[in-house]
């Protein structure tokens, strides 16, 4: 995801997100075009708190939709004025946050809501 905000805001709400999950998360931040940081969070164990599985079951390191949902909040709420893209989709208020999409199939949908192993 990109996210208009400094790298100090960003760990802020980070620090206060993984505080809220047992210290499972992480994340990872890098630089980008503009005032942007592309920011990728994930968990260390892939069966604690705030991990997900795949579409078919699989248990996955990456964070759960509540995990991402959880840091948008903390960060909308924090920053004046941030912008948030993910998943093609442009966040810049609580309203447009908490989207939840289908990551199967149309025949076999899953919800990103479904996926969250331990939530």
């Amino acid at each position: 995801m990109r996210i208009r905000a400094t790298k100090d805001q960003i760990m802020n709400a980070f620090n206060k997100l993984n505080k809220e999950y047992d210290g499972n998360i992480y994340i990872s931040v890098e630089s980008d075009k503009g005032n942007f940081n592309r920011v990728r969070l994930g968990t260390h164990d892939a069966d604690g708190l705030g991990s997900r599985h795949s579409w078919s079951g699989r248990r996955i390191h990456s964070a759960c939709w509540h995990v991402y949902g959880r840091f948008f909040d903390l960060l909308l709420n924090s920053v004046d004025g941030v912008i948030i893209y993910s998943w093609n989709q442009k966040i810049t208020t609580r309203s447009d946050n908490w989207k939840d999409i289908n990551i199967g199939s149309l025949i076999l949908p899953v919800y990103m809501s479904e996926t969250c192993n331990n939530c």
